[in-house]
């Protein structure tokens, strides 16, 4: 995991919050398998499809728990991407909120907390970047419950997703 200041379009979000400090900030690199002809489509399509059923039981686990609470779920089932990705569009809980040729940002925000996923792909590296902001204190609960989990399970989906563009 790689701590360092943000940067890319994600930085915008940080500094849109002086205030708050983001309870989930991390990014995880990994040599993608195709660097000459792998995309940050590529990369962003196989994000959302190329996820293990375990994780997609866990997800199912927690969208049942969460949704009880107030929060965000996603619909069942990896959403459709049509590629190009354009901003403004769904995918799952996220909407595409920026792009550029190397990077798209992700967000989703609720009454509880708003999450930042970059994606960034440059010279055959894939960098995805996580940050998320609680907006009361069961947002920040729930931030504070699922960092752990979170960072090894982002770790892991950033290898598998550079492994397969």
């Amino acid at each position: 995991m790689i701590t360092s200041p943000p940067r890319g379009l994600i930085e915008a979000f940080i500094d849109a919050h002086p205030t708050k400090q983001p309870l989930i900030f991390d990014r995880h690199e990994a040599n993608v398998s195709n660097p000459d002809h792998a995309t940050i489509d590529d990369a962003c399509n196989a994000f959302f499809t190329n996820t293990p059923p375990w994780l997609v039981r866990l997800m199912q686990v927690r969208n049942a728990v969460v949704k009880r609470l107030g929060f965000a779920v996603e619909a069942s089932g990896p959403p459709h991407v049509t590629v190009p990705i354009s901003v403004g569009d769904v995918l799952s809980v996220f909407t595409v909120i920026d792009r550029t040729e190397r990077e798209i940002l992700l967000g989703g925000d609720d009454d509880r907390f708003s999450m930042r996923l970059s994606l960034e792909l440059d010279e055959g590296v894939l960098s995805m970047t996580t940050a998320a902001l609680a907006h009361d204190r069961l947002g920040a609960a729930y931030l504070r419950l699922v960092k752990f989990p979170h960072g090894p399970i982002a770790a892991m989906m950033t290898r598998r997703v550079a492994s397969s563009v």
